[in-house]
């Protein structure tokens, strides 16, 4: 902290005053000097030490704030995915069979509503787990192992529900059965 210090004059010293800063001027000791000095470098530091935990403090709740956003839109998400499989399900089953006019209307309509979810999804950062090749048991979770001819040992055969990453971390694993 700061001491307020007083030079004190002598009622029989008549100062002279500095034309530019309107103060006395003074013949301060050498010692007094050297102890402002220090004082003057104690403070000083401790204003950027302050300073400093300062910025730290900004950057540590800049990245806290992003965390919980991030936390708040996965726990949004998650309960949105099973009505988006069942929408895909759904759509996918909707095109092997043949409807009258009126009812091919309303499912361009509930395309276009799946297209939308698509592109929000995409937005949002989030990207669905590739199924072509390997299983990676950190996209993919396993439910059963078949045996298939047409497929390498390791390899995804079938895909029961698909795994989304949020910014590049599993938000749901990919949910497959693999080659034995």
């Amino acid at each position: 902290m700061i001491k307020d210090k007083k030079i004190k004059i002598k009622d029989d010293e008549n100062p002279k005053f500095n034309e530019k800063q309107n103060l006395p001027e003074k013949n301060i000791k050498s010692e007094d000097l050297e102890k402002l000095q220090r004082e003057h470098e104690k403070i000083k530091d401790q204003l950027l030490r302050v300073n400093s935990d300062f910025q730290n403090f900004k950057r540590r709740i800049e990245k806290e704030k992003t965390e919980w956003i991030d936390v708040g839109q996965t726990k949004v998400i998650k309960t949105l995915l099973p009505f988006i499989d069942d929408l895909d399900l759904a759509m996918q089953n909707i095109k092997k069979e043949e409807f009258d006019e009126k009812t091919m209307s309303l499912l361009e309509g509930f395309l276009i509503i799946q297209k939308k979810l698509k592109k929000a999804l995409k937005d949002l950062e989030i990207k669905q787990i590739s199924t072509n090749g390997q299983f990676d048991p950190s996209l993919h979770e396993a439910l059963m192992q078949v045996d298939s001819k047409e497929h390498e040992s390791g390899q995804i055969v079938q895909v029961f529900s698909p795994g989304y990453l949020f910014k590049d971390k599993v938000l749901r694993h990919a949910k497959v059965s693999v080659a034995k």
